[in-house]
């Protein structure tokens, strides 16, 4: 029994485990016209993690006047070298279609795939 401590305290101590982990980019976008809920959306924070493929991303969104709501999704780079994401935010599906500057268009879906506002967004930089 005493081994079987040991041996879990090491695997606690010793093994990285990834929970203090960098994400791969901290990115920041500026969002303008998009309006949901009754609520202007005016940011996006996106930590993007590059996989073999892909980008895994988690973040958050904010709105005007303050508040958040934390974003989850995947991306992948598109053949004129932008970025074309899809995000799940609260009960939406959002759109994220950025050219090679990462700039471009935001969409923002409901549940039934029906097309509720649109709005651009900004690239502000890495952090």
């Amino acid at each position: 029994m005493k081994k079987l401590i040991r041996v879990g305290l090491f695997s606690i101590f010793f093994i990285p485990f990834g929970v203090n982990a960098q994400s791969d980019f901290a990115t920041n976008w500026g969002i303008t016209g998009l309006f949901i809920d009754g609520r202007s959306e005016t940011g996006l924070q996106l930590d993007l993690n590059l996989t073999t493929r892909f980008l895994a991303v988690t973040g958050t969104l904010d709105y005007a006047g303050g508040g958040s709501s934390p974003v989850t999704g995947s991306c992948f780079f598109t053949s004129s070298n932008g970025l074309y994401c899809n995000l799940q935010i609260d009960h939406y599906s959002y759109s994220l279609d950025v050219d090679d500057a990462l700039n471009g268009t935001i969409t923002a879906k409901n549940a039934d795939g029906v097309t509720v506002d649109a709005g651009v967004i900004s690239f502000l930089g890495l952090e």
